[in-house]
């Protein structure tokens, strides 16, 4: 194994995008964009990395996340659970990486600049060099569908899904893209509306998706939205890049359900993916109803590791948490009248 290092990389934002942008495993979530998004949800700082070869000098890839205090731990999520954000981890070309040099440069980096916890969710790094490397996964899974074009992805919709849809045009119901920010108002507010009818709230506030929509350009996010004359009725958090599409957060009114704005508005977004030559639409977490929409189960594991013991200690107290959180969100899912 010839080992990597990382270095620190100060560029501007567009600079740092046009390094990562060329890679076939950069994302959204790897951009300037997202990660001045992270900052401001978490008051972290953004940490940007060359990943350097052995001689130090050919450039392997690059690495990015965000540093937060979290009492007295420094931690390091590339991503964190719970900040929105489905994938990250390191950019590189796949097919010449070597993971378990990678982790013995992250390894040192952390141990190094006084990192306490490091957690990534990245789907393509080799889960046996993680594993035996120390680190410990957590399962978890999405739904995605593997697009090609608009009539194939109709044709995977289930037949229910597809007399929704119709239904709802029939209804009168039109799904339009949000040119202006008070589109993030409606959608909480519908987003709590939804979670309150199970006598909880949104685990967020609507700064984080303003906080989205602030940090990142109309070529990487949009909202979507399901009217019947001047009502909006359901709403759609959107981000892209050069291959997936990834739904981040749909809400709806309760009282609109029976009118199927939520079948109409995600076929809309399936038919806008395949329009843009995506070849991927990720749901974005658990939820049996997504499958209606021709979603296949996928798994996700997130990769942790704990540089002391009490920040480890910390994290499963954290983790339980999490666990009833996820279970109540589930429950949440279980009970939509439109599964």
């Amino acid at each position: 194994m010839a080992p990597y290092s990382l270095q620190p990389e100060v560029r501007s934002d567009a600079d740092w995008d046009s390094l990562v942008s060329p890679y076939n495993t950069a994302t959204v979530f790897h951009s300037s964009g997202w990660l001045n998004y992270l900052k401001a949800i978490t008051g972290g700082s953004a940490l940007r990395l060359r990943i350097a070869a052995a001689d130090g000098q050919a450039t392997v890839g690059y690495f990015c996340g965000m540093v937060v205090k979290k009492g007295p731990f420094k931690i390091l999520g590339s991503p964190m659970r719970g900040w929105h954000t489905p994938n990250m981890g390191p950019v590189a070309n796949r097919e010449t990486f070597d993971t378990a040099a990678f982790i013995a440069a992250l390894d040192l980096y952390c141990r190094t600049n006084g990192i306490d916890f490091f957690e990534t969710c990245c789907d393509w790094l080799d889960p046996s060099q993680l594993e035996k490397s120390g680190f410990r996964p957590s399962a978890d899974i999405t739904h995605q569908i593997q697009l090609s074009t608009a009539d194939e992805a109709w044709s995977n919709l289930y037949k229910t899904t597809r007399n929704y849809v119709r239904r709802a045009e029939k209804n009168g119901l039109v799904v339009v893209r949000a040119d202006e920010p008070d589109v993030i108002g409606e959608h909480f507010d519908q987003l709590k509306a939804v979670f309150a009818k199970q006598g909880i709230a949104p685990p967020y506030g609507s700064e984080r998706p303003m906080a989205m929509w602030n940090n990142l350009s109309e070529k990487q996010i949009m909202v979507l939205k399901a009217t019947l004359g001047e009502r909006c009725l359901a709403t759609y958090l959107l981000v892209w890049d050069k291959q997936t599409m990834w739904g981040l957060a749909t809400a709806s009114w309760p009282d609109a359900l029976d009118l199927r704005p939520n079948e109409l508005i995600h076929w809309r977004a399936i038919e806008t993916a395949c329009k843009m030559g995506l070849q991927r639409y990720d749901l974005c977490g658990g939820g049996d109803y997504k499958k209606k929409y021709g979603a296949l189960e996928v798994p996700r594991v997130r990769w942790m590791r704990a540089y002391s013991s009490l920040a480890g200690f910390g994290y499963k107290a954290a983790e339980r948490g999490w666990e009833l959180k996820r279970k109540l969100t589930k429950a949440l899912h279980r009970a939509k009248p439109d599964k």
